[in-house]
């Protein structure tokens, strides 16, 4: 009888081993597909995050020299200032 109940031990051990291999490997090929999944997505947004951050400012830059240009060629506001000189 103890025999017995030892063989069986063995081989359900041994079952069990040869089910949790293939297991493992599965999990393991899942797990490193969709981190290098992630991976991707966070690095395409990043760079999209910081395309679009680049042309905001790019575009905020030409604002402002639109505006500089503005208020040098306006007469008015350079006799607020108190300058009578056009700046370049």
């Amino acid at each position: 009888m103890k025999k017995a109940g030892k063989a069986f031990y063995r081989s359900l051990l041994s079952f069990l081993a040869l089910l949790l291999v293939p297991v493992m490997l599965v999990w393991y090929f899942s797990m490193s597909y969709l981190r290098d999944s992630f991976r991707q997505q966070y690095t395409e947004s990043t760079f999209r995050s910081m395309r679009s951050a680049s042309q905001n400012l790019d575009e905020m830059v030409r604002q402002m020299y639109n505006v500089g240009f503005l208020l040098q060629s306006r007469s008015d506001i350079l006799q607020i200032r108190g300058d009578s000189r056009v700046c370049d």
